[in-house]
């Protein structure tokens, strides 16, 4: 049994599995243990979306702040600001968006769909 929390996840809701890394043993490479891991695992999926939806809502939130710093050269191509908010924000859209997200988290909390 594996526990812990997720820290990197991509295009994880197309495969069939994941390759999870976990640390098993003491600091440093050597003590860390691949696993392959079927993604329909109880609790993978829940964690997986609640992950995503946390990650890029988070992404958004500190490149809105950086371009608040950096004023209008936030927006010019010479600072690095303005490419971090176009790929903080398509983190909110593909693979679902931030609000299918929501839902469902919370069908997988309550059991309840808001589909219907």
């Amino acid at each position: 049994m594996l526990s812990g929390q997720k820290i990197f996840i991509t295009n994880g809701t197309w495969a069939r599995v994941c390759l999870l890394f976990a640390r098993t043993g003491g600091p440093g490479p050597k003590g860390v243990s691949a696993f392959l891991v079927p993604t329909d695992t109880p609790g993978l999926e829940r964690r997986e979306i609640k992950g995503k939806y946390f990650a890029s809502e988070a992404a958004v939130r500190a490149a809105n702040l950086a371009i608040q710093v950096f004023g209008g050269y936030g927006y010019i191509d010479e600072y690095p600001v303005q490419k971090y908010m176009r790929d903080a924000r398509v983190m909110t859209l593909y693979e679902g968006t931030s609000q299918i997200q929501k839902l469902l988290i919370g069908r997988a909390e309550t059991g309840i769909s808001a589909f219907g």
